[in-house]
């Protein structure tokens, strides 16, 4: 309801200033075969920031009731497999909003003007179905913005490319309930340009998971596997093995401790099978550094 859109939107404002706002957080998942959608799919804490966005666009009149500029941009950095897309994707589900998705890589084309008519095209399809449908929602998100929004991008292409979608963004109206959100692993690598004020106002830095996201990816992708009696100790050994990977290495190791068991026709996936495994990823490690 109104009163609570109000609420949820004066706390997420509040000792926020007028500068970029950042927040660092623990990874957030989205797990895969988890029968949930939106954000009861994801491990972590929501951003703050995420949070005014799902307000603005499940409550705009809010917004324009107080005279408040919807944000225009969302930039998401972490390092690879964090769960910057998973995050994304899931405030789409949460609102029920349309969802376009491109690739930072998608743009870079030899031809010349070829990427900057794509991300017409983009925004395009993007405001022709806000137009069919004006009390919808659209979500852009294209991912390694770095491809064409990187210092080390030279040549007119890059730099054609990057003005269209800095032109796009700045002709958004402030009712138009279209958010432009870019994810990035090298955010140090960005041109200013796309930093300025009234583009991607609002930052959120992710990390790879922590402790607590550990155990619950590892539980969660555990599930419906034939594991050995004492659970407890397994999770205990793979959290504390697992410092330092991203969601996809947590779900690769799992897996393919359970093709391990398979192939030894084990009734059970032991903690063995987990160890034999590890040594001989940090072995594998070993020899591509010699």
């Amino acid at each position: 309801c109104f009163v609570q859109a109000i609420d949820g939107m004066l706390h997420s404002l509040k000792n926020r200033g007028d500068e970029n706002a950042a927040l660092k957080l623990d990874s957030l998942a989205c797990i895969t075969g988890n029968s949930n959608h939106g954000f009861k799919a994801l491990l972590g804490e929501i951003p703050a920031e995420i949070l005014e966005v799902y307000s603005f666009l499940k409550d705009p009149l809010a917004y324009q009731y107080y005279g408040i500029e919807a944000p225009k941009g969302v930039l998401v950095t972490g390092p690879h497999g964090c769960g910057k897309t998973s995050l994304v994707r899931a405030l789409a589900q949460e609102v029920g909003c349309e969802f376009f998705y491109m690739s930072g890589t998608e743009f870079v084309e030899q031809y010349f003007g070829v990427g900057a008519k794509k991300m017409r095209g983009l925004f395009d399809k993007a405001r022709a179905l806000k137009e069919s449908n004006p009390d919808g929602k659209v979500l852009i998100f294209i991912d390694e913005i770095d491809a064409i929004a990187s210092l080390n991008n030279q040549g007119t292409e890059y730099q054609q490319t990057l003005s269209e979608l800095l032109i796009q963004m700045d002709g958004f109206n402030n009712n138009d309930s279209i958010i432009v959100f870019a994810a990035t692993s090298k955010r140090d690598s960005l041109n200013p340009a796309i930093l300025s004020s009234g583009r991607f106002d609002v930052q959120i830095q992710l990390t790879l998971p922590g402790k607590e996201q550990r155990l619950a990816m590892i539980t969660s992708f555990c599930n419906n596997k034939p594991l050995e009696d004492d659970t407890e100790l397994l999770f205990d050994y793979l959290v504390d093995q697992t410092h330092g990977f991203d969601i996809a290495q947590i779900k690769a190791l799992i897996n393919n401790a359970a093709r391990r068991a398979l192939s030894l026709k084990a009734k059970k996936i032991s903690l063995d099978i987990f160890q034999t495994l590890l040594a001989e990823k940090k072995q594998h490690a070993h020899k591509g550094r010699m």
